[in-house]
């Protein structure tokens, strides 16, 4: 009961309890790893995502979010749905990789930032890097989030840095999307850039999805009473795993998931779908470069399965 109440009084006075931060944060030139290291996530939550609107002088400190349409895009949701999720992503790998003190980071598929934006408080710049295939979205995140380094890369492997460099690779619906041969290659490519006992922690459908796809085309059959942002957000689910029965049935014999829808121009069938990638598969093929520490599903406030795994 009194950690509760003292939860609700935190909670309350948060705005207060920020002051000192945002003080540093507006009168130094000190980077949020040196400013926020010290938060509490929850505080470090609220700030992220309430704090410019309390105090707009953290307008151009803290990260900013792009254009609605843009967020849904990518993740499906915008605002404070997007970021909840993203937030509950970070805590997962902020608690995954404590223990190893990691100094560099990599946001494999960045998208817009929005995994990127959380990772600020713990990496300083040269050791916070996003990548992904699309130039907008590095422009993007470069111009919106100062504080973390934001490269394009090819489609395929390799990535532009040394052998045995990495402590932590993380990447939020990502392998949710690769198709076998792509994904195969990347995760060789990890093997080679992570450090020996660096982290590999990334999403993937969860088996209820092809499911979902099933349901979404069965409620959406008439996209004339869609909204526009729910017509953005459902439209691989709606083109994906036509054949709801026969993935099911690979998903349970352990066999990888990818329906080879492609997205665009920028992300061609050849490399990008929908897909879900049962445990007995990570076993049977990550290793020996990879020991798999956890598939974790039923995550709450993520909605796809989180493989937690270490370099050997």
């Amino acid at each position: 009961m009194a950690a509760s109440r003292i939860t609700a009084v935190r909670s309350r006075f948060r705005p207060a309890l920020a002051i000192p931060y945002v003080l540093s944060a507006r009168l130094t030139s000190l980077p949020p790893s040196s400013v926020f290291r010290h938060m509490t996530p929850s505080e470090w939550y609220w700030l992220s995502v309430h704090g410019e609107r309390t105090f707009p002088s953290l307008h151009g400190y803290l990260p900013s979010l792009p254009p609605e349409e843009i967020q849904v895009r990518f993740t499906g949701t915008h605002s404070e749905d997007t970021l909840r999720e993203a937030f509950a992503f970070y805590q997962i790998v902020s608690r995954e990789t404590r223990g190893g003190h990691p100094r560099s980071a990599v946001d494999f598929g960045c998208g817009w930032g929005r995994i990127t934006r959380f990772f600020i408080k713990d990496f300083g710049k040269d050791g916070l890097l996003g990548v992904d295939p699309i130039e907008g979205m590095i422009d993007l995140c470069r111009s919106s989030n100062p504080w973390a380094t934001f490269e394009q890369i090819d489609l395929f492997p390799p990535l532009d840095l040394p052998s045995a460099s990495v402590d932590v690779i993380f990447a939020f619906s990502v392998f949710s999307h690769l198709t076998e041969e792509v994904h195969l290659q990347w995760l060789a490519e990890f093997a080679r850039v992570l450090r020996p006992g660096g982290s590999l922690i990334v999403t993937t459908r969860e088996r209820d999805f092809i499911l979902d796809c099933a349901a979404i085309r069965e409620q959406e059959n008439d996209l004339t009473s869609v909204s526009k942002f729910r017509r953005i957000g459902t439209v691989g689910a709606r083109s994906a795993f036509l054949d709801t029965q026969g993935a099911l049935e690979r998903y349970d014999a352990g066999e990888y998931c990818c329906d080879p829808i492609g997205a665009g121009e920028d992300l061609p069938s050849a490399t990008y779908g929908e897909t879900a990638i049962p445990f007995a598969y990570v076993q049977r093929r990550w290793p020996p470069n990879f020991r798999v520490v956890e598939f974790l599903d039923a995550v709450p406030g993520v909605k796809q399965n989180i493989i937690v795994a270490r370099r050997t």
